[in-house]
């Protein structure tokens, strides 16, 4: 849930582009986005950690540094600065797999096309990124 749902009840494409960012981070991990004890933290108490503190998830460092960066894009807390989709979809964690074989705008490839643990968490999101490029287009 982004900040701002939890803020404002607020439900707008920015809120979409902040869970995308964590979907991607959770998918890129095998993770939860955040660290939460049953028996020790309540919802209340993560929605609180989520909608009212500047924590951000971590991200592990064998990310690649454009996987690194497009999830920081998506995961601002300030809904002002966040990048909205036009933005994500030039960004390179996505941009240099579609570059050069586009059909109207995507690749014409399958949406769930994922493969190994994404090829390599060092970088190389090939059918990963066209998945996630075709999902901010129907945002």
């Amino acid at each position: 849930m982004a900040p701002e749902s939890i803020i404002r009840n607020e439900y707008k494409p920015h809120s979409d582009i902040w869970a995308l960012g964590i979907v991607v981070l959770e998918m890129l991990t095998g993770q939860e986005a955040w660290s939460f004890e049953v028996d020790d933290d309540s919802v209340d108490f993560l929605l609180s950690r989520i909608g009212y503190n500047e924590e951000l998830p971590s991200m592990p460092s064998n990310l690649s540094s454009e996987a690194r960066d497009f999830v920081k894009r998506c995961l601002v807390k300030n809904t002002s600065i966040r990048w909205n989709i036009d933005e994500l979809l030039s960004h390179p964690f996505l941009a240099a797999d579609n570059k050069n074989k586009k059909t109207n705008g995507m690749q014409n490839e399958g949406l769930f096309c994922l493969q190994g643990p994404f090829s390599s968490l060092s970088g190389g999101y090939p059918n990963f990124t066209s998945a996630i490029a075709r999902l901010l287009i129907n945002i």
